[in-house]
């Protein structure tokens, strides 16, 4: 009689292990994870989610073990090893890129204009207190007016809602204001080159209108 698979227990789940020689590849990765006799791989779609949970959040190990099922120490080797050094290399592509020329920032014009009716406009801008545990001998620095330590996210998406800019950093207490005008963008466009964007007529009018960025 033929001896049944071994049942083994992964990440607190009972499960049947599967005798299985395919490789995974991860996408856009030349790194493979190959099923084995005793466990199944992480898939790549779980790894990089587990990965961009912990940048987003900052949650411990020990927090994303519960919320992914996967013991603590394949997450260790999972962060610093994989998907955060292809993040830093450019391996996972569609990263803000902002507009560098006039006609980028004429067709960013021209999408608000066609699909939201919003003419002039080259950017929708807002900001995001991220929560954060308050930095040593900081004072006040990060209290933000909610009454709790962040730093700003702040961000420019376009009509399609992409993200054409973004920064983070500032501290809490800053307005969306006082960040928009710190950050580098800003004191691009304050030079008024060619690279920039000049005033223009829409379709509902003839006269030149300088063009702006709309704060949600």
């Amino acid at each position: 009689m033929a001896t049944p698979p071994p049942i083994i227990l992964e990440a607190g789940h009972w499960q049947t292990a599967r005798r299985s020689n395919t490789p995974r590849r991860t996408n856009g990765s030349s790194s493979i994870r190959r099923d084995t006799i005793f466990l199944e791989s992480i898939p790549a779609q779980e790894r990089l989610a587990l990965t961009l949970r912990f940048l987003a959040t900052g949650d411990t190990y020990v927090s994303l073990q519960y919320l992914f099922k996967i013991c603590k120490q394949s997450i260790s080797r999972i962060i610093p090893y994989r998907h955060t050094q292809e993040l830093h290399s450019g391996t996972i592509t569609g990263l803000p890129t902002i507009p560098k020329t006039q006609d980028e920032w004429l067709h960013v014009s021209n999408d608000f204009e066609t699909t939201w009716t919003f003419p002039h406009c080259v950017g929708a801008v807002d900001g995001k207190h991220i929560i954060l545990q308050c930095p040593i001998n900081s004072g006040s620095e990060y209290i933000n007016y909610k009454g709790f330590f962040s730093i700003v996210l702040f961000a420019v998406v376009d009509a399609s809602y992409n993200f054409i800019f973004v920064d983070v950093g500032c501290q809490g207490r800053i307005s969306d204001g006082g960040v928009f005008a710190s950050i580098c963008l800003y004191k691009e466009m304050g030079k008024q080159n060619a690279e920039h964007p000049s005033p223009c007529s829409s379709q509902w009018e003839s006269t030149k209108n300088t063009v702006f960025f709309s704060w949600r």
